[in-house]
């Protein structure tokens, strides 16, 4: 009986010991989970950089592996990297072990280098998984090393939650000995093990049960309610700068412009309308690579180049539209904007920031310019500034607020004519009236440039992350609207409030006799839209969009 007793417990001590294998049950919402990811980040002694990546996923849904997790994707940079695929294969549900063929490999060009030929020695690596099924597991790991001299320091920014849950994650820095390393974890206690040896110090991240994240749109580019590890073995802000402050690209002069800039200045008078015409055509007519700057290595073409291949990164777009603003005799200026949660002496800002153009006319008022967007974007709530050629940081200047104001007079004649005689409305949307048997339709204007740019109209009811709404926003209209004879306004007497902490809404619509007076409010302060404010901000621009706001509906009766 003792025996047994034995037999038994060394059973349920092997059971116990044995890891419970996540299933479709376990995750009912998900079409894959990731069993184990690792990925060690090495800095040698003699700089070079070893990135290594092992992870072991679990496939519940046909959607899987034929649209979601069917390859791994490797962007590399072969004149700077080299990759070496360690091992790639499948475990079927049965057990059984399917390698990667030699077929499986394939480079391409990645999607963000298209159309650049500056660019087209860049590889993607697709490693096409086979074997796949339900309860299929994919194996696959590989190693990706820059070479010494490209880098002068390690830095990483390691969101820890991806398009699937995570059973565990454990991230690995080592350093050669004594070596400073900096880092922050947002949202996440989990503490790192740290080992100082002789030759190297380690540094060791066990996660455990990480969620997918939910994509959503307007999202900001630094989401700070998810878990993220930063890190960096850079001294200061000043030794991040010399990766571009060093560079031709912003020592070198720019000398194939002076046409266009002959031209604009044939057409335009002030400073400031020179300036703008420049922005647009540089923003419009140079294609945008959105390759990741770390992927050349902070790397700058020329002004020159950029603007005889036709295309650039957008911080080789900043450079060129700077140099081309200085042509003009403007005091111009690029800088990176980036959370402000980071520290710049500390953190990896670099692999955040977005590049704009500071640039003062003569007799105006300072303009931050996007080079990828003609809105003045470049300047988000929570974000900071950094000059790389100055080496610098200072605050960010607060967005400049978007000040939309319609003013006016709309006169409906009989039948169905429209005459408009409005301000502020360039753009805008054309007004018109509409006979439908007896009933008229008139659309009210509305600016392209307000809130209807910012493509708002349609929003979910729930948001899992803050929402990115841009500028700051003031759109008001003022028009007087009058009819003829035999036109009954439907819409009723509209008299609409709300006031709430980040804007307010007032509409009136109020007819006396042949005259109608319009009067529509709307007023959006913050930047950034939390997620406690997001049902109330929804429900503002809902009944801002409402029809009854925008089309006014008439019984029209014919006048003998």
């Amino acid at each position: 009986m003792n025996q047994i007793k034995y037999v038994v417990l060394i059973m349920l001590s092997v059971l116990w010991g044995c890891k419970h294998e996540p299933t479709i049950a376990d995750y009912p919402n998900s079409d894959a989970v990731y069993l184990n990811v690792t990925k060690y980040f090495t800095l040698n002694k003699d700089g070079s950089i070893v990135q290594r990546v092992e992870k072991k996923q679990k496939l519940f849904t046909y959607r899987a592996f034929q649209s979601l997790f069917g390859d791994t994707r490797i962007t590399y940079n072969p004149e700077i990297q080299s990759l070496k695929i360690l091992e790639a294969y499948t475990r079927m549900a049965d057990g059984t072990k399917v390698l990667t063929p030699d077929n499986g490999y394939n480079e391409v060009l990645p999607r963000s280098c298209a159309d650049s030929k500056a660019l087209n020695h860049m590889r993607e690596m697709v490693v096409t998984h086979t074997g796949l099924e339900r309860g299929a597991v994919i194996n696959c790991s590989y190693e990706l090393t820059t070479k010494a001299g490209v880098m002068p320091f390690l830095m990483g920014n390691e969101l820890l939650c991806g398009t699937c849950p995570n059973e565990n994650l454990k991230l690995v820095l080592k350093v050669p000995a004594g070596t400073s390393l900096n880092y922050d974890l947002f949202n996440s206690d989990v503490s790192p093990s740290v080992k100082k040896g002789s030759e190297s110090d380690s540094y060791v991240w066990l996660f455990e049960k990480l969620p997918a994240m939910h994509p959503e749109p307007y999202e900001p580019t630094f989401n700070k309610d998810l878990p993220r590890l930063v890190f960096s073995t850079q001294k200061n802000a000043e030794q991040a700068a010399d990766l571009f402050s060093g560079q031709k690209a912003f020592n070198e002069g720019f000398e194939t412009m002076p046409a266009l800039i002959k031209k604009i200045n044939a057409q335009k008078k002030t400073d400031t309308e020179k300036m703008h015409a420049l922005h647009r055509m540089l923003v419009e007519d140079i294609n945008t690579l959105p390759v990741p700057a770390a992927l050349t290595a902070f790397r700058l073409r020329t002004p020159q180049q950029v603007w005889e291949s036709n295309s650039g990164s957008p911080m080789e777009k900043a450079v060129l539209l700077a140099a081309g603003l200085q042509s003009i005799g403007a005091d111009a200026e690029v800088c990176l904007s980036y959370p402000s949660v980071f520290n710049a002496d500390k953190h990896p800002f670099l692999l955040m920031a977005k590049p704009y153009v500071k640039v003062k006319p003569k007799g105006g008022e300072t303009l931050f310019l996007s080079p990828v967007n003609l809105k003045d974007n470049a300047l988000r709530h929570g974000y900071v500034s950094f000059s790389p050629k100055n080496k610098t940081v200072h605050a960010m200047e607060q967005a400049k607020r978007e000040e939309i104001r319609v003013t006016g007079r709309i006169e409906l004649k009989a039948p169905d004519t429209l005459t408009t005689d409005l301000e502020g409305c360039e753009g805008g949307t054309n007004q018109s009236a509409q006979m439908r048997g007896t009933y008229c339709f008139v659309t009210l204007p509305e600016s392209s440039k307000g809130l209807v740019a910012r493509h708002l109209r349609a929003l979910p009811l729930h948001r899992h992350s803050a929402l990115e709404f841009g500028s700051p926003l003031t759109e008001e209209y003022k028009i007087l609207m009058t009819v003829a004879d035999g036109y009954t306004l439907l819409n009723k007497h509209i008299t609409q409030d709300i006031s709430l902490p980040f804007g307010k809404l007032s509409i009136t619509i109020e007819q006396k006799n042949k005259e109608i007076s319009i009067t529509k409010y709307l007023e959006i302060n913050p930047s950034l839209i939390e997620v406690q404010d997001y049902a109330a901000f929804r429900k503002l621009l809902n009944e801002w969009n409402l029809k009854k706001y925008r089309q006014l509906v008439f019984r029209v009766q014919k006048i003998k």
